[in-house]
């Protein structure tokens, strides 16, 4: 039919008939290496064809996409989750949109995704023995995932920054201007539109408070404030 997708070899001839709705190369192998696979979609379901030996198997989901770490995003009735190599699936299928966990500053989480839900709202699920976690719900309500930094996930809400830890717990609330690392405490910056009453609250990288500095406007000088307070 007019617009479906199969097959043809190297001498033209159909070795698998125009019946699919789509077909898409497979870069990330799925089973197979490099781009020797084709997917194609039918009836809701993925079809991997072999482009070498031309044997087929089908997936149980739709629209697979490979991500990172050997993990596929996949599509059912609308909604999306992920998948291993043989088809586990591993994050539910309950999102809106699931992509690599990537953030503007080019940070990255391992094992990780960005989520969304059917309000737009963006969270983080992490693999975490074998299985997916929202360690940053989506009910959270945050306008953005700023970074993925060693003691947790940067998150921003009307402007302001906190932190999730990787486990799910709070870290800080979302309450800061901004935030600074130190070798073995992080900083979190308050009243930055103030020159004269700039404070830093000053956590350990467990997520425990240690301490509040008022600094007027010398935590500008970074270098200076994480050698004095963060070391």
């Amino acid at each position: 039919a007019e617009g479906m997708a199969g097959v043809i070899d190297e001498n033209g001839k159909e070795v698998l008939s125009c019946t699919y709705d789509s077909a898409s190369y497979d870069f990330y192998g799925n089973g197979y290496s490099g781009a020797k696979s084709a997917i194609f979609e039918k009836d809701g379901k993925s079809i991997v064809y072999n482009l070498i030996d031309g044997t087929m198997v089908t997936r149980k989901y739709s629209n697979y996409k490979g991500l990172l770490n050997g993990y596929t995003r996949v599509e059912q009735n609308g909604k999306f989750g992920v998948v291993d190599s043989k088809d586990n699936l591993i994050v539910p299928i309950k999102y809106s949109q699931i992509t690599e966990a990537i953030t503007s500053d080019n940070g990255h989480l391992d094992d990780g995704f960005h989520v969304w839900d059917a309000d737009g709202r963006v969270g983080v699920v992490k693999v975490i023995n074998g299985k997916g976690k929202e360690i940053v719900p989506c009910a959270g309500n945050y306008d953005r995932i700023w970074g993925y930094e060693s003691y947790g996930v940067i998150v921003v809400k009307n402007g302001k920054q906190g932190c999730i830890k990787e486990n799910g717990a709070t870290f800080c609330r979302p309450v800061y201007d901004g935030h600074i690392n130190g070798l073995k405490r992080i900083g979190f910056v308050k009243n930055s539109a103030t020159s004269n009453d700039v404070t830093v609250d000053i956590y350990d990288y467990n997520g425990k408070y240690l301490t509040s500095v008022n600094v007027g406007n010398n935590y500008l000088d970074q270098r200076w404030f994480v050698e004095k307070y963060l070391m």
